[in-house]
């Protein structure tokens, strides 16, 4: 899938990652177990609540609002044919570019649907020159779009699927070998409208995902199923449950009430007016259980009353902690 070079200002929000900090009082974060800490860093310090993105969903969904944008506004995505035929080209890369040594097979589905596999067979050196390792199995990716344009109404609807089979390879560095494998399956699907003359635009989708992943001894899994919504004012998380592991450890999550994320958050400090975005969703509740060290234990984070305060509530053995997730010094 192509990426599209020009970003409207409007999608800004989607991949910016912002942050601010400001006098606070402290919390009692420490009051918690080790692994509900873990868990609030991982996913909340200093990590954006991406609103179009979920796990590896995030892609097809991006690029599709991407595209219903620059549709709106007649904008061009990709290379042109100056980009590539210019003399101030990377002319290594032109004359001698990276060859995969994967069969790669392209289909057309009786759905409209296109499918690309990649093929390794047994196994293949992949690379070029001194940078090769061996390549192995094989993952396809299916994408489908289409688009209508109805006065000022533009509308997109979509379909991704990936799918691998014991697809890995080998590296070798200071005559040690990793080996890594993966295989599994995601789907996401959606659809997005932009009215172009009341500036609004909303979507949704659905996501599913399944996948196993080794790298040496360590083994991870992601699965879960899920579906989003989002318009110019909020991006809602309506319904999910997810499980991550690694090898015997654990988080399992679930969406008790829609996860909300409000763009109209925002704050200025010390007389200048400046941007802060409150990344973090301001309503909702989850529940998390856990399984790390061998221990095992559960706790709900509740994301507050939609007010832009970044403060949540976590609950865990039947203690109620308070957390502002602006004070850096919580969250890293």
């Amino acid at each position: 899938m192509n990426s599209l070079r020009k970003t409207p200002l409007a999608l800004v929000f989607i991949f910016v990652i912002l942050s601010c900090s400001e006098d606070t009082q402290k919390t009692s974060i420490n009051d918690l177990s080790e692994y509900a800490r873990n868990y609030i860093k991982m996913n909340m310090g200093g990590a954006s609540q991406n609103s179009m993105a979920l796990s590896s969903q995030g892609n097809p969904v991006n690029s599709s609002f991407q595209r219903l944008f620059n549709s709106a506004n007649g904008l061009a995505g990709g290379r042109t044919a100056g980009d590539s035929t210019s003399s101030s080209s990377d002319t290594t890369i032109i004359n001698n570019p990276w060859v995969s040594c994967a069969v790669i097979t392209t289909t057309t589905n009786d759905d409209g649907s296109i499918t690309t596999l990649y093929d390794y067979g047994d196994g293949c050196e992949e690379g070029s020159a001194d940078y090769k390792y061996f390549m192995f199995g094989n993952y396809s990716y299916t994408y489908k779009n289409t688009s209508e344009n109805i006065g000022s109404l533009f509308k997109e609807s979509y379909l991704y699927k990936w799918q691998a089979n014991d697809y890995g390879g080998k590296y070798y560095y200071n005559n040690d070998t990793t080996e890594w494998h993966s295989k599994g399956t995601s789907d996401c699907s959606g659809e997005s409208q932009y009215d172009t003359d009341n500036q609004t635009y909303s979507g949704s989708y659905t996501y599913n995902f399944d996948s196993q992943y080794s790298w040496d001894t360590i083994e991870y899994a992601y699965k879960g199923h899920g579906k989003s919504s989002y318009s110019e004012k909020q991006y809602v998380v309506e319904m999910n449950t997810s499980e991550y592991s690694n090898n015997s450890n654990y988080y399992k999550t679930e969406v008790l009430e829609p996860l909300v994320s409000r763009y109209d958050c925002n704050r200025s400090s010390g007389g200048i007016n400046t941007f802060c975005a409150v990344f973090f969703y301001v309503s909702g509740r989850e529940f998390i259980r856990y399984k790390q060290d061998g221990k095992e234990g559960s706790f709900e984070i509740n994301y507050g009353d939609g007010s832009c305060n970044n403060v949540i509530t976590v609950i865990e053995n039947g203690k109620s902690v308070d957390i502002d997730l602006s004070d850096r010094a919580v969250v890293y």
